[in-house]
């Protein structure tokens, strides 16, 4: 009896010591892969979630003869007022009447200055995108991390849907800090290159479109990001229609986060993974990711194994 006691007691010491050590690789792993993430992320480039292209065009400001019809006092009679405060009769409105109003006008559309102008935005008529991902696993200390180098190419069609010509001026959103675009271009239907102006985070240019007239538009690039590549707008609910996604990825075990559509068919041919996205017409606020497989780090099994270690120590009670 106190021998199988002696034995209890250094089991239970090991096992404490085993359970201390597994606790100090488990804290120490996360710590420094944490730390390790951050700057394998500053080096390759973070997640990328790419935004569809948007477009918007702006209604005229309002000239003169076309102001707000002021309602008259009790017995009168309407008169409209132009822009410079003069009524339909030819008597001028009281001084700082007509300017006021306008902007009221211009402030309701969300013009600080005044000036009568509104964006409506013009949706997407058609998505055909390839995108081509290539996995490359990068050890950064003693971890190792998913990286991969994208190269994305979008063909996205609008359409005036007004019965007078516009100007639609078209945005691409680019994705953020630490983002390498490599032989980013803007092609127009012609297959010309469209002088796109880069500014806050976007790439836009601006066509004039006939009265129903329908446009196509590509836009190519090459990158480079971590873990995980997603599609799709980042907030709200969007309307797609007539959707197309093809991507290709060099490695066959891939997955598809929580919270994200799945493609509408896939297969495996050899080492390629390939798979689409196709809709003619859906409403949907999640995006579409593909999430890279991760190579196992020896932090997570050296973890495991020591939290077992104990459970070999038991065969003592029946030896």
């Amino acid at each position: 009896m106190r021998r199988l006691l002696a034995i209890g007691f250094i089991w239970l010491c090991c096992a404490i010591a085993w359970l201390v050590l597994g606790t100090t690789v488990v804290v120490r792993t996360g710590d420094k892969s944490s730390d390790l993430r951050g700057e394998v992320r500053l080096l390759w480039g973070p997640e990328i979630v790419q935004a569809p292209a948007q477009a918007y065009y702006q209604e005229p400001p309002s000239t003169a003869g076309e102001g707000p019809v002021t309602e008259p006092p009790s017995g009168g009679t309407a008169v409209a007022e132009d822009a410079h405060g003069v009524d339909e009769t030819g008597d001028r409105a009281p001084a700082g009447a007509a300017s006021e109003t306008t902007a009221v006008a211009g402030q309701a559309l969300g013009d600080p200055q005044g000036v009568a102008v509104a964006q409506t935005a013009v949706l997407l008529d058609g998505s055909d995108i390839e995108v081509a991902l290539e996995l490359e696993h990068r050890k950064k200390g003693l971890l190792w991390f998913s990286t991969y180098g994208v190269d994305f190419s979008a063909h996205y069609a609008f359409a005036n849907p007004t019965k007078v010509q516009r100007d639609i001026t078209m945005r691409f959103p680019l994705v953020g800090e630490g983002v390498v675009y490599d032989a980013f271009k803007v092609l127009d239907p012609e297959g010309q290159l469209v002088d796109a102006k880069i500014a806050e985070g976007t790439a836009s240019w601006t066509h004039a479109f006939a009265p129903g007239e329908r446009r196509q538009y590509q836009v190519v690039y090459r990158s480079r990001g971590t873990t995980r590549w997603t599609y799709g707008a980042p907030t709200g609910t969007s309307k797609i229609k007539d959707f197309r996604l093809r991507a290709t990825v060099n490695v066959a075990d891939v997955d598809f986060p929580a919270g994200t559509v799945s493609p509408s068919s896939h297969q495996v041919d050899g080492d390629l993974w390939r798979g689409e996205w196709a809709f003619d017409s859906l409403v949907s606020s999640a995006p579409i990711a593909i999430e890279l497989p991760k190579k196992l780090n020896p932090g997570p099994i050296a973890a495991r194994i020591t939290f077992f270690a104990p459970v070999s120590l038991l065969f003592f009670f029946f030896v």
